[in-house]
């Protein structure tokens, strides 16, 4: 998911002021458009109809130029959008669909006069809601200093969008303890006892190879171990596990040419399954961490490692596998630094 910060006017900007009432504030009546909309993209008219927005709609653009090209290019449905407005973050939305469209923007947004700007690269928003928060208050969550105000529509880092989340879980719990009046804090992990490794070992190398699909890298809510409390309370599937055993085959994920020997039961190199993050950890994310994503598959001189060795040694093999694994979680919706994840095995 990407997040976008996007200037909509300052104090002495009546013409923003006029955009922001219309198509932010009101919902704007698309159905006015409907033939332009169609004759620039049709399947966007189809989206707008499949929401129920196609009558009337909440809508913002970006002002024809490359670099408003480049980002609106990397906009896709379901980013959220922060609007900065007189000397606050005004607004919160999230992103439905979008067109580029020099007549649509027009109609939307007259330029003031001729050869006025022409804010064609257009976005349709859903769950529009009011924030109103200071910079002061917003800019520490992302690392921006204290005194920062969008003055581009532009896309938030990875990095500031991984140092919001790290302290909460995710950008929209940070965002919203700054709302609720929470001081921003640093991330704790609750830990919670797993089952025996051992046994969820034994349970891996048992499980029948036939019938584990490749590994798909979407998000999934946590299974509690049915009757249990604390102790083993995450359950662990040791499909999920074996998927990602059989993608590296059967290989160190830290050092391909660490071999052991072959196991009886599987008659392949043995190597076992590591969560990456914790599974303990589980309490502290509202995702699910028993995915592919999240397992890697060790030699058991490194899995011991990452148990038993200093944190020195330690850190280097978590930066080695963090690398090799952060985009497939994100794409599970697990949100994580590589200082935090660091700080787990201390």
């Amino acid at each position: 998911m990407g997040w976008f910060l996007v200037p909509a006017g300052q104090g002495s900007d009546k013409v923003a002021k006029g955009n922001l009432k219309e198509t932010i504030k009101k919902k704007y009546p698309i159905h006015k458009h409907h033939r332009l909309i169609s004759s620039s993209d049709p399947f966007v008219l189809s989206e707008l109809k499949d929401a129920g927005l196609d009558k009337e709609v909440q809508m913002w653009g970006a002002k024809t130029g490359p670099n408003n090209e480049r980002t609106w290019k990397k906009m896709k449905a379901g980013d959220k959008v922060i609007l900065y407005n007189s000397g606050k973050y005004a607004y919160l939305a999230v992103v439905l669909t979008k067109i580029q469209s020099k007549d649509l923007a027009e109609k939307a947004w007259p330029p003031a006069k001729a050869g006025g700007p022409i804010f064609e690269f257009i976005y349709f928003l859903i769950d529009v809601q009011r924030i109103d928060v200071s910079p002061s208050d917003f800019n520490p969550l992302f690392g921006y200093p204290g005194n920062y105000s969008p003055q581009s529509f532009n896309s938030i880092s990875k990095d500031r969008i991984k140092r919001a989340a790290s302290k909460y879980g995710t950008v929209e719990k940070a965002i919203d303890s700054v709302l609720t009046g929470k001081k921003v804090r640093t991330r704790s992990f609750t830990k919670v006892e797993a089952k025996s490794e051992e046994e969820y070992q034994s349970e891996i190398e048992s499980t029948p190879s036939i019938g584990i699909t490749k590994p798909s890298d979407t998000p999934k809510f946590p299974v509690k171990r049915t009757g249990a409390t604390s102790s083993g309370k995450w359950y662990r599937d040791p499909k999920t596990a074996l998927s990602a055993i059989i993608k590296a085959d059967y290989k160190c994920e830290i050092d391909p040419t660490h071999t052991t020997f072959k196991s009886k039961v599987t008659g392949e190199n043995y190597v076992e399954a590591h969560h990456l993050i914790l599974i303990s950890c589980q309490d502290s994310f509202d995702y699910s961490l028993d995915v592919a994503a999240n397992v890697v598959s060790l030699c058991p001189n490194c899995h011991r490692a990452l148990h038993h060795a200093t944190l020195k040694d330690k850190t280097n093999l978590l930066k080695l596998l963090y690398k090799k694994r952060e985009s497939r979680i994100e794409k599970c919706n697990i949100q994580i630094s590589e200082d935090d994840l660091i700080m787990l095995y201390s």
